[in-house]
């Protein structure tokens, strides 16, 4: 009793570990930032998804009670974009600034450390936003709006938190503060991240009597399989950007395959 007890806290504070590095959620100060927790919390990461897809789904909802879903659906992307500090986004315009300027692979990864918001990465942010909008108010169906914010964000986590256990992380300096969450997950962490992360699409599938809301799934997979062929061709590994980059284009997927399923739904 006492070790399941013991296993359980372990759980509950890598969950917290991961909600403590992906989020601006406070979290009690007996939480670490040892690389041993940090590497644990990350099969957590779709849990953390989920979280935030609920905090958006949650806000769309209240402004629903006031505004038109065009600005409802705008003050859910505001809270989801001030809960992860815009981390996710930010990870994708720095790898497009980063693979649209850089020509050899030590040029790449010092366009993606640096700070500066290039052509690419502003091209691609105002793009992923913009997609994101028209696909949430686009949908007509409260289930398909509120659970699909929850399904995309912990689907998508888990996609690009299953990249570290395809490619070796890319940095020289693999030891700095820039180092990413993880750099392993194992069979265990990859597949309590993979159902998860599966989970609330399942159960969105299952509420709405719709399987083919499942395409999701290989849509993604092959995305990411894509995107680790250009990894490895350019970087050799992945980069915290990388992750980022892959959670974003696959969140941005699963909503174009919400709409398509919706709009053939009888």
């Amino acid at each position: 009793m006492q070790r399941m007890k013991k296993r359980l806290q372990q759980e509950w504070d890598a969950f917290l570990t991961a909600v403590m590095f992906f989020t601006r959620i406070r979290v009690p100060s007996r939480i670490g930032h040892s690389p041993e927790m940090l590497n644990h919390a990350s099969r957590h990461f779709p849990l953390v998804g989920f979280l935030v897809g609920a905090v958006g789904a949650l806000c769309t909802w209240s402004a629903l009670q006031l505004y038109p879903l065009t600005i409802a659906a705008l003050i859910g992307m505001l809270a989801t974009l001030w809960m992860t500090g815009a981390f996710h986004e930010d990870g994708l315009a720095d790898m497009l600034d980063a693979f649209g300027g850089g020509y050899t692979r030590a040029r790449t990864l010092e366009i993606m450390k640096d700070s500066r918001l290039g052509t690419f990465g502003t091209v691609a942010l105002c793009f992923a936003l913009g997609l994101k909008w028209t696909c949430l108010v686009s949908m007509k169906q409260p289930w398909m709006l509120f659970g699909g914010l929850c399904a995309a964000h912990a689907w998508s986590r888990a996609v690009a938190i299953s990249v570290v256990e395809s490619l070796d992380y890319a940095r020289e300096d693999a030891d700095s503060k820039s180092k990413p969450l993880a750099t392993s997950l194992g069979k265990a962490g990859l597949t309590w991240a993979a159902i998860t992360g599966m989970a609330p699409l399942l159960l969105l599938a299952y509420q709405l009597r719709s399987p083919f809301l499942l395409l999701a799934v290989p849509i993604t997979l092959a995305a990411r399989q894509f995107l680790i062929w250009r990894f490895r061709v350019r970087l050799g590994g992945y980069t915290g950007d990388c992750l980022g980059a892959t959670q974003q284009i696959a969140e941005g997927l699963c909503y174009l395959v919400f709409i398509a399923v919706e709009r053939n739904m009888p």
